[in-house]
């Protein structure tokens, strides 16, 4: 495939694209991320994109066109670090986390769609977080339950399984850790004996965590509108109250609450 050139601009639909395993290296020393860039060659300084501070390249020979890469000091690029869709689609980082839920949860049926309604609750909530953060609250929602996918199962504990899947494909460790504590998941894992595995990673406190536990827990196993009360009751109901996650969820109870408190104050507040 011939890469086109117009007005002395790469076509970048016909470009090569940089994968995001290539990105990490790339950036893997840096707080910035890489975005494309219009120019077609390198070129040290900024070419006027916001954030850009130089550029990198030439990266993806393979069909005889150099695709330069902005280097962006973005704020949120340590923590969404692996989620940018750096290729010709302009995909965001939502998107890209979207087609991984979709990936990897959609033959688990029920699971796909309380997944696809906590992402859907995390939008309405970002309010309730800073702007930096929003991003992070979408994607964090649509890989909470990521764990849950039969290839990613180490441990059988959701969260950690799907942290150290997301640790291991370069992501962030507060991503990471948002995903691993999410809903209150300390009570679960000490009862599972596996403290020390969700230690691997930063427990948040603050109102990117708060946000995703109220997603998570106002939003049922087929992707209904509960409230708290409602969705702690048909857990209750799918588990013996006197199993692990039974247990758990009742331990868990004030936490997830106050949780959800806050992120109403929040955006009571605007």
């Amino acid at each position: 495939m011939a890469c086109a050139m117009q007005d002395g601009v790469a076509d970048l639909d016909a470009a090569p694209t940089l994968t995001v395993e290539a990105m990490r290296l790339l950036t893997k020393s840096s707080s910035s991320t890489l975005r494309r860039c219009r120019r077609s060659s390198v070129a040290l300084d900024p070419c006027g994109a916001p954030g850009c501070t130089s550029a990198i390249g030439p990266v993806g020979g393979e069909h005889g066109m150099a695709t330069v890469w902005c280097v962006l000091d973005d704020a949120r690029g340590p923590d969404l670090r692996g989620t940018e869709d750096v290729n010709a689609s302009g995909k965001t980082a939502r998107d890209v986390a979207a087609a991984l839920a979709f990936e990897l949860l959609a033959p688990l049926g029920d699971r796909y769609l309380h997944t696809v309604k906590v992402a859907a609750r995390a939008k309405e909530l970002t309010p309730a977080v800073p702007q930096s953060d929003r991003e992070l609250l979408v994607v964090a929602a649509w890989w909470h339950d990521l764990g849950y996918a039969p290839d990613l199962v180490q441990t059988g504990f959701h969260p950690v399984d799907g942290a150290r899947y997301l640790a291991a494909k370069g992501h962030s460790p507060r991503l990471c850790g948002l995903v691993a504590h999410h809903s209150a998941a300390t009570f679960e894992a000490a009862e599972r004996g596996l403290e020390a595995d969700l230690e691997e990673w930063p427990r948040e406190e603050g109102p990117v965590p708060d946000a995703l536990w109220t997603a998570d827990m106002t939003t049922g196993p087929r992707g209904e509108e509960l409230d708290y009360s409602e969705r702690l009751a048909e857990i209750l109901a799918r588990y013996d109250s006197d199993s692990i996650v039974g247990r758990a969820m009742s331990q868990a109870q004030p936490s997830i609450q106050a949780a959800i408190d806050r992120t109403s104050s929040r955006l009571r507040a605007g």
